[in-house]
């Protein structure tokens, strides 16, 4: 039996475990569990964590913590994200949780975010050219690849569940929100091929409709539809009130990047920022030895 690797990802809206065994691109997942906890939930509107996020996730993390004893695991890490970093007290937070558990919680930059979770994303796509788009309850993830190499990145206060109560009280400003974000990023009107790369749960939640929809066999990771099928989709969803919200800010994000960028195609994944912890603990290990 290989080194076990452990990551907690304590994110906007989920802490997310993942112990995997082997070494990247053949790791393989003995463990993945997802808890919701909401910590962004109405975190523009108060500046702090929700106060029942971080209950469910202290309870998430103590579970963990077992499971990673029981798994026997030679190395974890545990970042956190865009609300604990954003937060008042997400400093406070993370060093109640260092000091119970005796962990050290990263917690990531938005420019970290996004590059780590880049590398995740494409650790099994080849020769890979376009965006990388992760989208998450507090924040969206945009990482710019060519030639395979990651270069520009940014990180927007545009997750799910962070602008979620906002547009419930205005459904007409989510075109806005959207656009006045995605705008600051002036390198996107420079993309006039390749894909965008789609991971979260939003994405898989799209891809998962038009699998059903038009009745294929494909598997998740690697689906893919050209510019024209993408376009269709998202308008589709972005014009369905029956839709869950979350669908909703997806498929709108993706007819503004679609409209800001000349992307020919968008290609689903199912590795994200816990597979990029992965890389950089490996890497790590290999620079130390």
């Amino acid at each position: 039996m290989g080194k076990r690797y452990a990551v907690i990802d304590i994110g906007s809206n989920s802490v997310h475990l993942v112990i995997f065994s082997g070494l990247p691109p053949r790791q393989k997942r003995l463990v993945d569990e997802k808890v919701n906890c909401g910590l962004a939930q109405n975190l523009d509107e108060t500046g702090k964590l929700s106060p029942k996020g971080v209950k469910r996730a202290k309870s998430a993390i103590g579970s963990f913590m077992e499971t990673i004893r029981e798994a026997k695991v030679s190395r974890l890490q545990v970042v956190a994200t865009s609300a604990v970093r954003d937060a008042k007290d997400g400093k406070d937070f993370v060093a109640k949780l260092n000091k119970k558990y005796g962990i050290n919680i990263l917690i990531l930059s938005g420019n970290e975010e996004a590059r780590i979770s880049a590398q995740g994303i494409l650790s099994n796509i080849d020769a890979p050219d376009g965006i990388v788009v992760d989208l998450g309850g507090g924040s969206l993830e945009l990482a710019r690849v060519s030639t395979g190499r990651i270069g520009k990145a940014a990180s927007l206060p545009l997750g799910h569940v962070r602008i979620g109560s906002r547009i419930a009280a205005q459904p007409a400003d989510i075109d806005l929100i959207i656009e006045r974000e995605i705008s600051k990023v002036e390198w996107i009107k420079t993309v006039d091929r390749g894909s965008l790369y789609l991971s979260g749960g939003a994405w898989r939640k799209m891809a998962r409709w038009h699998i059903a929809k038009v009745g294929s066999r494909h598997k998740l990771e690697g689906y893919r539809l050209g510019r024209k099928e993408a376009l269709q989709l998202a308008r589709t969803l972005s014009d369905d009130p029956d839709q869950p919200t979350a669908l909703l800010i997806a498929a709108r994000i993706l007819l503004y990047l679609m409209a800001s960028s000349q992307t020919e195609k968008i290609v689903f994944a199912i590795r994200g920022l816990c597979d990029g912890c992965l890389i950089e603990q490996t890497q790590s290990d290999k620079k130390a030895a």
